[in-house]
């Protein structure tokens, strides 16, 4: 088997591989996996998806890559002559568990549909680039796909007795205020985490990033960044740049926008000052209360990379927290 790539690929990258192999090799299929149902110690959550070609070659993870070579030929062997799509139960039991290495256990129930053309899915892939959310609706009786809007929030995955819908959004945005080795550390860990990063200092940079590193260095007024780049709830805004400043008018529109977090570095009597300033500012106390500051869980950081994992914990607590229950 060969394979493509694992489970951080983002429903972009994923959607975007499969209309490529369609494209490119218009008379064979691609096979769409998702996470429907888990039992047990399951090692991805419903909703994560998959994308197959006939080569077995694969993107995105229904397992983090525990089962993927056991599973894809039994997909494969899959009757599509009178349907689109399938639900495909896979059990693990203590002797399949040792055979793929996923000891831990679980079962999954999984959607397999079958994609004939890239235009199945073009619309979907534009509805993501353009920072639209949508849901994706596959009628289980008729097979018709369709695109419904959404504000972005709720369950990745609903299933009634006639129909499975996924909710498809926009990749999680990460503005970060301040050019420095803590920005740079955070950075690193959020592009694991599927976060698009993003950061902004209007100051000449003393400390580049390294070259590997997938970030996008603005040299604007922070200000700017915010208005121009938190658009949608799939947005985080976080200051650290020790600089009032720079953080202050920022962090006052980052409060008003549509982000799921905002937060600020610095002490507890730090975070103090600053709130008098939000509310010069004309900022209400509610919005500065929603505040994450001083930013990152308490586990005593005090290295760049120490604080960068509390933040970064903190920030994926919160966004699975506003994923689950809004």
């Amino acid at each position: 088997m060969s394979m493509y790539s694992g489970s951080l690929l983002s429903d972009a990258a994923i959607l975007h591989q499969a209309a490529g192999w369609l494209d490119n090799q218009p008379e064979k299929y691609v096979l769409l996996i998702t996470v429907v149902e888990t039992f047990g110690s399951s090692p991805a959550p419903a909703g994560s998806i998959m994308v197959c070609n006939v080569d077995n070659e694969f993107a995105g993870s229904v397992s983090g890559g525990c089962i993927e070579q056991d599973l894809l030929p039994k997909l494969q062997a899959l009757d599509f002559r009178n349907t689109a799509h399938y639900y495909f139960d896979y059990g693990i039991d203590a002797g399949q568990a040792h055979s793929t290495g996923l000891t831990c256990g679980g079962n999954l129930r999984l959607l397999v549909e079958r994609l004939e053309v890239s235009a199945q899915i073009t619309p979907l892939l534009t509805a993501i680039q353009q920072r639209i959310p949508v849901q994706r609706r596959l009628c289980l009786n008729t097979g018709e796909v369709s695109l419904h809007s959404s504000d972005g929030t709720g369950l990745a995955l609903f299933a009634t007795g006639d129909s499975i819908s996924r909710l498809y959004g926009p990749r999680w945005r990460l503005l970060l205020i301040g050019a420095n080795h803590l920005a740079y550390c955070l950075a690193e860990i959020a592009h694991g985490l599927d976060f698009e990063v993003i950061i902004t200092d209007p100051r000449p940079v003393l400390t580049p990033p390294p070259n590997a590193l997938p970030v996008t260095l603005l040299q604007s007024d922070p200000e700017d960044a915010v208005r121009l780049h938190v658009t949608d709830a799939r947005c985080a805004v976080i200051a650290l740049s020790h600089n009032s400043n720079l953080d202050d008018a920022a962090l006052a529109d980052a409060l008003q926008s549509p982000a799921f977090y905002v937060g600020a570095l610095g002490s507890k009597n730090s975070a103090r000052k600053r709130a008098q300033r939000l509310l010069a500012l004309g900022i209400e106390q509610p919005k500065i209360d929603l505040m994450h500051a001083p930013v990152g869980l308490a586990i005593g950081s005090h290295r760049p990379n120490e604080i960068a994992i509390a933040i970064a914990a903190e920030l994926i607590a919160q966004r699975n927290r506003v994923h689950q229950t809004k």
